[in-house]
């Protein structure tokens, strides 16, 4: 088996018309891109922003709570529909055992009759 080595000429040269690329800065600081402002404003601008970033939270903690008290009044009425079927249940216990033991009474009442 022969194998073929074949040259490849690789040219390093930056093509004529092109300049050498520098990195690309993918920072999101908001301070790098903000224009330089008075202090006084920027201020101002920072308080508005931590008003709306507060009143955001206190929305989203009225609508925490509705569905906390939501989802807790379908789990008491639950708690009450199971609460209330054993109820039931140990009525039905009850009397039945109540059943049980006027026809034992009648029995032994029987017997001793005899």
């Amino acid at each position: 088996m022969h194998s073929m080595i074949s040259s490849v000429d690789v040219k390093s040269e930056v093509p004529v018309g092109l300049e050498p690329i520098s990195p690309l800065d993918l920072r999101t600081d908001l301070r790098m891109m903000m224009p330089v402002v008075d202090p006084v404003i920027r201020e101002k601008q920072l308080q508005q922003e931590l008003l709306l970033i507060q009143q955001q939270q206190q929305i989203q903690k009225q609508l925490l709570i509705a569905e906390f008290q939501k989802q807790h009044e379908n789990l008491t009425r639950q708690h009450q529909a199971q609460l209330q079927e054993h109820i039931k249940e140990l009525l039905a216990i009850k009397q039945q055992q109540e059943l049980l033991e006027k026809e034992q009474k009648l029995e032994q009442q029987r017997q001793e009759q005899e």
